[in-house]
């Protein structure tokens, strides 16, 4: 196996995670992608390897620590060399709360929440105890201003952050870094309240690539550099109570 360092990425079979993946391939990683899709996740693999990467990948919910367990011993590298995870994989169904099912609320927080719990332990017990690891938790606007129809999601994207930051106390001792990201509405398959959605039916908001580049860019700053939080906006689309430039 190639002495590349390795970067985990969740949710990499499309979208924000496909995106990540290509642009952390095409930046000298090798690369450990999960999903539950495995045909997707399969074609995403066979892209970061033609641009030289060495991929493990592995179908699997996050949402399911026993899984996440057997990913991890299956893919994970234990030579030393895991530099970071990112933790993309989300999801979440925007309905009033007076009609948020029981299921529909637990979905929510076994995927956001659990999920990146379960993940961030695995990586943390490989991760080697130098300067430079990396761990990246892609969260939403909605943990920074709660919308209306979001309860769920909101509850767990807010639950991830007060996570992370326990953890940054925990692990900064370890010269482990933590970075959040907390875009706005992105153009990509997350559907929220939209069946049909897909990229190119959110014309105005963030791309994917636009994500993953600052993901790239994070694993570039020196490693006594943390960013702690970065927070992404298109200007074409309303963010938070913020209006867009177009509404003004």
């Amino acid at each position: 196996m190639s002495e590349r360092p390795s970067v985990l990425v969740t949710g990499a079979s499309r979208g924000i995670g496909r995106a990540i993946a290509l642009a952390l391939a095409g930046s000298g990683f090798n690369l450990v992608l999960w999903a539950r899709s495995s045909d997707d996740l399969q074609a995403v693999a066979e892209e970061c390897r033609l641009l030289d990467a060495n991929v493990q990948h592995a179908s699997v919910d996050i949402g399911d620590a026993e899984a996440v367990a057997q990913a991890a011993e299956r893919t994970l590298p234990d030579n030393g060399t895991l530099r970071g995870a990112v933790l993309n994989a989300g999801a979440g169904v925007f309905t009033a709360l007076r009609d948020l099912a029981p299921d529909d609320w637990r979905a929510a927080i076994a995927t956001n929440l659990n999920g990146s719990f379960y993940v961030m332990r695995e990586c943390i017990a490989r991760m080697p105890s130098h300067d430079g690891a990396l761990l990246v938790a892609i969260s939403s606007d909605s943990a920074l201003f709660p919308f209306p129809n979001r309860s769920a999601y909101s509850a767990a994207k807010s639950g991830v952050r007060a996570l992370m930051e326990s953890a940054r106390l925990e692990l900064r001792a370890d010269g482990i870094r933590i970075s959040m990201i907390f875009p706005g509405r992105v153009d990509t398959y997350f559907k929220g309240s939209h069946a049909t959605a897909s990229p190119g039916t959110r014309r105005d908001a963030l791309h994917a690539d636009d994500v993953a580049r600052v993901v790239s860019a994070l694993f570039t700053f020196p490693d006594s550099v943390e960013i702690r939080e970065v927070h992404m906006a298109s200007m074409r689309s309303g963010f938070g109570p913020f209006t867009s430039r177009q509404e003004r």
